[in-house]
């Protein structure tokens, strides 16, 4: 288990918070994001690869900040 530090929850303050400002059509969906956005920033920063089959969220993130992502189908 890996738990995220104090500046894995800035970084996605600030990445949140770039959603909200560039992509008005998705701030009301920022409130959702902050465990999709800690978790992502944890396997970057272990230098681990994301693996999910949800993977629109993560997609709308990466457009924000750089992590390895795969899409594993059910």
């Amino acid at each position: 288990m890996y738990r995220p530090t104090a500046g894995s929850w800035n970084h996605a303050g600030d990445v949140l918070a770039k959603v909200a400002r560039r992509d008005p059509m998705f701030r009301s969906r920022v409130r959702t994001l902050w465990n999709d956005a800690l978790i992502a920033l944890s396997a970057r920063q272990i230098g681990a690869t994301l693996v999910t089959e949800t993977v629109r969220d993560f997609q709308r993130l990466r457009r924000y900040v750089q992590f390895d992502l795969e899409v594993e189908s059910g």
